[in-house]
């Protein structure tokens, strides 16, 4: 007797693979944290407060990570254009009492106070 293991339904596969690309939607969105609903977009150059719980600054506009902006950060923006998708700038930060300062580094737009 030869026993088989039944095939997965069309409706099993396609909910697997729902599950898998919002799983990958979920890790590219993991780079910010939860913004208030007041956060807004930066249209203009200038100091802004970073509103999100967090917020990864990168090297190039979705390039490699260099490092995280906390709530309350300060980004001074000096490369953006109206409706501008990344922000380019330098941040001034207090972690745990030590002043950290990042130069020429690009953020998301949109999670502005």
């Amino acid at each position: 007797m030869r026993v088989t293991t039944p095939r997965k339904s069309a409706t099993l596969r396609t909910k697997t693979l729902v599950a898998a690309g919002t799983l990958a939607v979920a890790g590219i969105a993991a780079t910010v944290s939860a913004a208030p609903a007041s956060a807004a977009w930066a249209y203009l150059s200038g100091q802004h407060t970073v509103c999100a719980d967090s917020l990864t600054y990168r090297d190039s506009p979705g390039g490699t990570v260099r490092g995280t902006l906390y709530r309350g950060a300060t980004f001074d923006i000096y490369g953006s254009s109206k409706g501008a998708t990344w922000v380019q700038g330098d941040s001034l930060q207090y972690v745990r009492g030590v002043r950290e300062t990042t130069k020429g580094f690009y953020v998301l737009n949109g999670y502005f106070c």
